[in-house]
């Protein structure tokens, strides 16, 4: 599927993805690898014409922004460690006093570090996310060009 996978910037409109197959394709993208199974990684997905629009603008005018039918907003969460509690817990005692402390101290205080771990666990994803696509026969296409202040604000997303 690697090889057979391309990134497309012309979609049909009026194609639409059920939500039961947006959930089967999240739910593939779940196992994506992450560090210490910390899934640094939120999505957004937008289907909205009156929203795609408005973040077309902060998009450059791209046209693929549009004619999507999904509209996937890949984000990288920078406090994803500070649930390594929740994430562990079912774990044994052994391997929680191995690894917790462990994610304490490499992620505490250290801002570029979590913004670097951020972005591999997003990025890991939305490519985990464009192959599980490729694979149910949807098209998709990685984008970096857009206004990630202006994207945020209207999407409303958290600081972090």
């Amino acid at each position: 599927m690697v090889k057979a996978r391309r990134s497309v910037r012309d979609y049909l409109d009026n194609t639409v993805i059920e939500e039961k197959e947006l959930t089967a394709l999240f739910s593939e993208v779940a196992h994506a690898p992450s560090a210490f199974n910390l899934q640094q990684w939120r999505f957004v997905v937008v289907r909205q014409a009156a929203l795609k629009e408005v973040l077309k603008d902060l998009c450059y005018g791209q046209g693929q922004i549009q004619s999507c039918s999904a509209l996937v907003v890949v984000c990288g969460d920078l406090r994803a460690h500070e649930a390594s509690d929740t994430i562990y817990a079912n774990e044994s005692e052994i391997t929680k006093s191995k690894f917790l402390p462990m994610i304490k101290s490499i992620y505490a205080e250290n801002d570029g570090f979590q913004r670097d771990e951020a972005i591999r666990g997003a990025s890991l994803a939305g490519m985990c996310l464009m192959l599980s696509a490729a694979n149910r026969g949807w098209d998709s296409g990685p984008m970096i060009g857009f206004d990630p202040l202006g994207v945020s604000k209207v999407l409303n997303l958290p600081e972090e």
